[in-house]
């Protein structure tokens, strides 16, 4: 069947983050390496935050009272990642077919700033945030929410995630998922379903 909507995943996919920006931070703070997304990934923190059982603000207040150092989570808080111009120059591509353009993230509440921090919150139709729609993925229940709000039957949606086993789960579901190892070859993958792109800029992976 024909393709009608291409759902990315957001981290690993459109942005992306310095690690050496979070060892700069902990570095200057006193903490050890990966002190911070190790206290804000805890089974009780990293989970509440991305279904929303717990705001963003709550939870950096509760990552820092952890490292004891709340200064260190607020400038490691001022930094977005960056976005990856070739994968978007992929959505845009995706989108001028006439093809709907989603997001899904594991995300947390400050999810629609940061896209518009990062200038990136009008490039999709459709931004599914986990912690808005209380789970995350790869529950099989994300997926069928967002078959539900496309209303398209679930193999004429791809969903791409760096995550292979979230992108497998989508395809528990019916979906196309296609686990994501760098925009060229997701490119080629969409031409294989049957999404003819125009030629990409020069200089795409």
């Amino acid at each position: 069947m024909t393709i009608r909507a291409v759902v990315f995943d957001l981290d690993g996919v459109v942005r992306h983050w310095d690690p050496d920006v979070n060892g700069s931070i902990e570095r200057r703070h006193g903490l050890a390496p990966g002190a911070i997304i190790d206290a804000a990934f805890a089974p009780d923190l990293g989970p509440a935050a991305v279904t929303g059982a717990l705001d963003y603000a709550t939870w950096a207040t509760r990552i820092g009272e952890r490292l004891g150092c709340p200064e260190a989570v607020a400038e490691w808080g001022e930094f977005r990642g960056h976005v990856d111009p070739d994968a978007v120059a992929l959505v845009e591509a995706v989108r001028a077919t006439g093809r709907t353009v989603g997001l899904l993230s594991n995300a947390t509440t400050r999810l629609a700033e940061d896209l518009e921090v990062l200038g990136i919150a009008d490039r999709f139709d459709h931004v599914f945030n986990t912690a808005e729609l209380g789970v995350a993925k790869p529950d099989h229940e994300v997926y069928r929410r967002v078959v539900d709000t496309l209303g398209l039957p679930p193999e004429r949606i791809v969903f791409t995630d760096d995550t292979p086993d979230w992108a497998h789960a989508a395809t528990e579901v019916g979906l196309v998922g296609l686990p994501f190892t760098g925009v060229h070859a997701l490119r080629e993958e969409l031409t294989r379903l049957g999404v003819v792109l125009e030629d990409p800029p020069t200089g795409i992976r």
